[in-house]
C-alpha cells in the first residue's frame, strides 16, 4: 500500500483534524499524527503492517508529515520551524512544527 496515495482519501478528514488545533498556536507533526492515528486506527495498523522494517513507525510518520507538507495550502497550514517533540516511544526527536492559516 502506497501511504501517500492512500492518504489522499483522507484529505477532508485531515482538514477536520487540523481545524481542532487553535489558530496561532503551533502543533507538531507528532501531535497531528497522534490525533490522526487515534481516529483512524485501522488504517494506521494497515499502513504500518505494509511497511514492516526496523523503522516502520518512522517511515510511516515521515510519509504522513510529507503529505502535510505537500498540501500546506489545501490544509490551511504553514511550516513554522523544526523542533523537538516526543515520538510515540517517548524519545525526543526533531520534527516539523506547524500553524493553522485558516
Amino acid at each position: 500500500m502506497a501511504v501517500k496515495k492512500e492518504l489522499k482519501d483522507f484529505n477532508l478528514d485531515i482538514i477536520e483534524i487540523i481545524e481542532t488545533f487553535p489558530m496561532n498556536k503551533e502543533f507538531s507533526s507528532h501531535k497531528f499524527i497522534q490525533k490522526f492515528t487515534q481516529k483512524y486506527q485501522r488504517f494506521y495498523v494497515i499502513i504500518l503492517s505494509n511497511n514492516i522494517s526496523d523503522h516502520a513507525f518512522q517511515t510511516v510518520h515521515a510519509q504522513i508529515a510529507t503529505h502535510l507538507s505537500l498540501n500546506e495550502t489545501a490544509f490551511g497550514i504553514k511550516k513554522t520551524r523544526k523542533g523537538d517533540s516526543k515520538d510515540i516511544f517517548g524519545d525526543m526527536v526533531e520534527v516539523q512544527w506547524w500553524k493553522r492559516t485558516k
